[in-house]
């Protein structure tokens, strides 16, 4: 499983706003160093048009390498999407609590449940026994137990009925060693 410090670190609207940002902020760093050149250029008055030429081909090219890094986030986020959620094994990411902020497609149908039934609940309450669960979680998301070889447990399904299953965990990590 994955681990996050913030329940939504996920969201699909936490990564659009994100984008949304992102993109202003480089449009803005753009858009200075461009009127910075030109203020630069009109001040010195030196090269006249061939420097304007100059500041304008440079600003093209900043702008082009911004949108193609741009295209090449987005892609690279689709491929991760997808990758997640068309895996042939079921996954889920937890926050520190241990309430699930995101599931696949694979889990969803091998569980029967949807989303809806999954996102924002402890991960305990579909494995059994739950207690043993939870506080198998919380002490490997305190760091009081090591993340180490798979094991297994039974997910109960939403009819009821009980399936082995092998899990196998990890938990991401900041650069400052904090659970992300």
């Amino acid at each position: 499983f994955f681990a996050s410090r913030r329940p939504d670190a996920y969201a699909d609207e936490k990564v659009r706003l994100g984008e949304r940002v992102g993109y202003q902020i480089t449009s803005a760093i753009v858009n200075a160093r461009v009127f910075a050149d030109l203020r630069r250029a009109e001040r010195t008055a030196q090269g006249g048009e061939k420097r304007l030429k100059e500041l304008y081909d440079n600003a093209v090219q900043e702008i082009a390498h911004r949108k193609r890094a741009e295209a090449a986030l987005k892609e690279s986020e689709v491929r991760f999407r997808s990758l997640f959620d068309e895996a042939p094994i079921g996954y889920h990411e937890i926050d520190t609590q241990g309430k699930i902020t995101r599931v696949n497609r694979t889990e969803l149908a091998m569980l029967g449940y949807t989303s809806e039934e999954m996102l924002d609940r402890p991960v305990w309450q579909f494995i059994f026994p739950p207690d043993e669960s939870r506080r198998a979680v919380l002490d490997k998301l305190a760091g009081k137990t090591g993340v180490g070889t798979p094991f297994e447990r039974n997910y109960r399904l939403k009819d009821g009925t009980e399936i082995p299953v092998l899990i196998s965990e990890q938990i991401l990590r900041e650069r400052d060693g904090e659970i992300s």
